[in-house]
């Protein structure tokens, strides 16, 4: 078997799960070649170039893994048909847009007419929603994923003396994408109003998105700088860095706006260094903080009740860190979504498509020399 990966961006969380993919492949001697950011100027459409292309390599198997920002192209492209399409499978990150009327008609499309076989969703209540039968007979659940390796133990004191935080202060993280659709304004604004710049800090770590710019965040994040309450870690976090800053904080926050469902790595990233979550009660994050009591809820986009939930996680975070019930919620989450559970889903879709090829009914990987190993090719 040979499958070919296309991604359009290779940085941030997306060049994080290519590389957990080409691993997965890797160490199961399955070949793959990748192909980035190439295809979308072809004249017939990027769906039929991507086609031409894995044929050219003669792929098995087609693996789209950021699915949601080519969603326009493969919608308008110009038709393909081909008894010998060779199939595709997808990840899709935008999960709350899968029942969104326009996303779910454009989703419902796309399988219809089979330029899709199988979607990889990390919702796992998907199975609650009304989607089409054809569209729930395609969705395969694969979580989040982490990986252990990259995510080594740290002790507070030791996380904090490496990123030079004081001891002593309360820390709140807001890691990843700083952007509005992850309400990066409202939490800073709710934060700058609650916490006291003596003891509390808001600590971001991420790269600041444009989206904010319609918003009043750059103002107060001045206003957080110079009153020492927040501090700012501008950029994309290096994978062997991420570790380090879950485990300097004493809560980490998921305060999502009510129409952003989404799950999230950084909950995922959370459990695995054993912190509560500040998280709205909307979508994917909310109902496992809620279910399994992982941390701080509050009413998605009610500004008042984040301000009184910012209050108790930065006064009750430390106690709750030490909870046997927490501790053991929080681990049971962080294994259900680990690289090895990430491996299981996803080599059970890839089989479900190709064709067992051996007596032994293992699948058959091509001469591993034809690999590409690097997780930017």
């Amino acid at each position: 078997m040979k499958i070919l990966l296309y991604e359009e961006v290779s940085s941030g969380h997306h060049g994080v799960v290519l590389n957990y993919v080409q691993t997965i492949l890797n160490r199961n001697d399955i070949a793959f070649v990748t192909v980035s950011k190439t295809l979308k100027g072809s004249p017939d459409g990027e769906y039929a170039a991507l086609q031409h292309t894995a044929r050219l390599h003669q792929a098995d198997l087609i693996h789209v893994l950021s699915i949601d920002g080519s969603i326009r192209n493969w919608l308008w492209c110009k038709p393909y048909h081909r008894q010998d399409q060779i199939p595709v499978v997808a990840n899709y990150y935008r999960y709350d847009n899968l029942h969104r009327p326009l996303r779910r008609w454009a989703w419902w499309w796309m399988v219809q007419r089979g330029l899709v076989a199988t979607l990889l969703i990390s919702d796992d209540y998907w199975r609650e929603r009304r989607y089409p039968a054809r569209v729930r007979a395609c969705l395969r659940f694969v979580p989040d994923p982490w990986w252990e390796r990259e995510f080594p133990r740290w002790t507070l004191a030791a996380a904090r003396e490496r990123l030079k935080l004081s001891q002593s202060r309360r820390v709140l993280l807001l890691f990843g994408e700083i952007a509005w659709r992850k309400g990066a304004d409202v939490l800073l604004r709710a934060f700058l109003e609650t916490a006291d710049p003596a003891t509390d800090l808001l600590l971001l770590a991420g790269r600041i998105n444009g989206d904010l710019d319609q918003t009043d965040f750059n103002a107060l994040l001045q206003l957080g700088l110079k009153a020492g309450s927040v501090r700012l870690d501008d950029g994309f976090v290096p994978e062997a860095e991420v570790s380090v800053y879950f485990h300097a904080c004493d809560a980490v926050a998921c305060a999502y706006p009510a129409w952003n469902q989404v799950s999230s790595g950084t909950f995922t990233r959370a459990c695995a260094a054993g912190r509560p979550v500040l998280a709205s009660d909307a979508g994917v994050t909310g109902r496992t903080v809620r279910e399994n009591d992982l941390g701080f809820l509050y009413p998605a986009d009610d500004f008042l009740a984040l301000k009184r939930a910012l209050r108790a996680a930065l006064a009750e975070a430390a106690d709750r860190r030490a909870e046997g019930t927490f501790v053991r919620a929080a681990g049971a989450i962080a294994k259900a979504r680990n690289l090895e559970t990430y491996e299981t889903a996803l080599l059970a879709a890839y089989a479900e498509l190709i064709p067992k090829q051996t007596s032994a009914g293992r699948m058959t990987a091509v001469n591993p020399q034809t690999v590409s190993r690097s997780r930017h090719d």
